[in-house]
């Protein structure tokens, strides 16, 4: 392609001068320019042309006098690229799937394409839609015979119902460790003037008035919080925030443990605050990856990655306890993590934040992120 574009008499070095001198669509020009200059060895599928395209520039590349050869090159390269097409991936739209992961900017374009469709054809569906979703774990050490002990803070901010009384499950947790799930630890609201039973609502930062939530707890170990049908569309939006403590986990002998964030509702961003002591976090990122919960909701326990989803994003420092850096996810971000060092009864000092953002993460899945335990003294 670009022996052809630099055959053509008329001098062109970018891609609105090819279109011009073809007088081609711009669009169809820009994807010329990609496929011949892109900053990757292989193209991304998506700028490559369907068959209609390709023969409206070889026509108008011959017309302005391109080289022969070099179009004969090309038209052969189309040529193979169909019978590809054909033979692994079946249409146009499944190859752009597969030839996707083959260059970066095929990844990113493909990911963010194909998000943005999941998350529009899950809300229609699912009749639910969230802003943004926002958790936070600060994790802060316990007595000598438990795991760390955790506040778990969770909000859905403008949440949006599509379709009359749907069924909307805010989230749904377990505690897992080597011997399963059990129910023998304790969780406390971080509000102590909740009525017994209630969902663990922290009101201050909750929209006005207070969202109908309730909580029930499934086979003595699940607690699930749902909050009730109500009004649809941005009239009836709502910011649902829970805030808990958790606490007296049996100590596990292992080397590692995880904290997780249930990703089920289709959300326009989420973003997973990890609060770590320095002794935990020991100068290190914790180890962030997404999961499928299509087949099981605790894949993050399986041995391999027969679960694991590929995402691009990449973890970030937030820096420490008394200057984190804010998240435009979560509105009063600030406020939620003082709030969560008040609700632990800790200093700041010396804790380190760790982030990951997703943008219109894949549904169902959960996020994961691992960071090690100190070694259990003898």
């Amino acid at each position: 392609m670009s022996d052809v574009i630099s055959s053509l008499p008329a001098r062109v070095s970018r891609a609105t001068e090819l279109a011009d001198a073809l007088r081609l669509d711009r669009s169809l020009g820009w994807k010329m320019w990609k496929v011949a200059y892109g900053t990757d060895p292989l193209p991304a599928a998506k700028h490559i042309p369907g068959r209609v395209g390709a023969a409206t520039f070889m026509s108008a590349a011959r017309e302005a006098g391109a080289s022969p050869g070099s179009l004969e090159s090309v038209a052969a390269a189309f040529l193979g690229f169909e019978r590809l097409t054909r033979t692994h991936a079946g249409d146009r739209a499944h190859a752009e799937i597969l030839l996707g992961g083959f260059t970066g900017e095929g990844r990113r374009r493909l990911e963010v394409g194909l998000r943005r469709d999941a998350y529009r054809a899950n809300s229609h569906f699912l009749g639910v839609a969230v802003r943004s979703s926002y958790q936070l774990n600060l994790l802060y050490p316990g007595e000598s015979d438990e795991m760390n002990r955790v506040i778990l803070i969770r909000g859905h901010f403008g949440l949006r119902r599509t379709r009359a009384n749907v069924a909307c499950v805010l989230g749904r947790s377990t505690l897992v460790q080597e011997g399963g799930e059990h129910s023998d630890y304790r969780r406390d609201p971080i509000d102590n003037d909740l009525p017994p039973g209630s969902a663990p609502l922290i009101r201050q930062f909750c929209s006005a008035p207070t969202p109908p939530v309730s909580r029930r707890v499934i086979n003595h170990h699940t607690f699930e919080d749902a909050l009730a049908p109500g009004p649809l569309g941005e009239s009836g939006a709502v910011d649902v925030v829970t805030g808990e403590r958790v606490w007296r986990i049996p100590r596990d002998a292992v080397d590692r443990d995880a904290v997780t964030m249930a990703l089920h509702m289709p959300c326009e961003r989420a973003c997973f605050d990890i609060i770590l002591h320095e002794n935990l976090s020991r100068g290190k990122t914790p180890n962030f990856r997404l999961f499928t919960t299509v087949h099981t909701d605790k894949p993050f326990t399986a041995p391999d990655d027969r679960y694991l989803i590929p995402v691009p994003e990449t973890p970030e420092y937030c820096g420490e306890g008394r200057s984190i850096t804010s998240a435009a996810e979560a509105p009063d971000h600030a406020g939620l993590i003082r709030c969560a060092f008040e609700a632990a009864g800790v200093d700041p000092a010396g804790y380190r934040c760790f982030r990951l953002r997703l943008r219109m993460p894949p549904i169902p899945s959960r996020l994961a992120a691992w960071y090690t335990l100190p070694a259990i003294n003898p």
